[in-house]
């Protein structure tokens, strides 16, 4: 899969679907300004993180970070 340098939510929602790949979306209620797409199982899989500047439009928020985890991961 490529991206390119700057990817909305909606972007990486369609390049999911395409590919057949479901990602779970979180969010927090102390973190209004962003939402996270998780792919894959824990203790591996990729976190996408975005910064969402109008909670009424999420796909238009853009990724701001990329954080794959494997089992050796530690915070």
């Amino acid at each position: 899969m490529t991206l390119a340098s700057e990817v909305t939510f909606g972007e990486l929602e369609e390049l999911l679907g395409a590919a057949g790949v479901e990602g779970e979306m979180r969010t927090f209620p102390t973190l209004t300004d962003q939402l996270t797409v998780v792919v894959g199982e824990y203790p591996q899989g990729v976190d996408y993180t975005f910064i969402v500047p109008d909670p009424a439009a999420p796909d238009s928020a853009t990724l701001h970070s990329v954080i794959a985890k494997d089992l050796d991961h530690t915070c």
